[in-house]
């Protein structure tokens, strides 16, 4: 049986060459994309909404990530991996629904508007006291 050696400048090679004959979206996949997707975060009478909390993941949930819109509401996320995913904006007082099933395609800018609405105010407690429950049984434990 015959063993190959290989001198470091031959294997220095060997990878260079491996490498110049992968192709271009394998080696963009590992470092991140060329792709943008930004958008814009509005209020529910569509005003621009400053400092708003802009949650995005996959769209199987993995990879969570968050970032706030600039002053004009706006927001970029550069460098994503061409995909589908999920986009929500949030602030104290609002939020947006999570938009679902946004496409980055490969070379492409995406774009999305994330519409807020007022967060649910609690309910009051009932005015009506609760019907009466019956009281529970007293156990005594039984002795072994």
């Amino acid at each position: 049986m015959t063993r190959l050696h290989f001198t470091g400048l031959q294997f220095l090679t060997l990878g260079v060459l491996t490498l110049a004959l992968l192709p271009a979206e394998c080696l963009r996949a590992q470092t991140g994309g060329r792709e943008t997707l930004e958008g814009t975060v509005l209020s529910d009478k569509g005003a621009p909404v400053a400092g708003a909390r802009i949650l995005w993941q996959t769209a199987d949930g993995r990879s969570p990530h968050a970032l706030r819109s600039d002053a004009r509401g706006h927001f970029r996320i550069r460098r994503i991996l061409p995909g589908i995913y999920q986009l929500r904006a949030v602030t104290r007082k609002a939020s947006s629904e999570w938009s679902t099933n946004v496409v980055v395609r490969p070379g492409q800018h995406t774009q999305v508007t994330l519409r807020l609405e007022p967060a649910l105010l609690p309910t009051a407690a009932p005015t009506k006291a609760p019907a009466t429950v019956p009281a529970r049984p007293k156990t005594t434990p039984v002795a072994k």
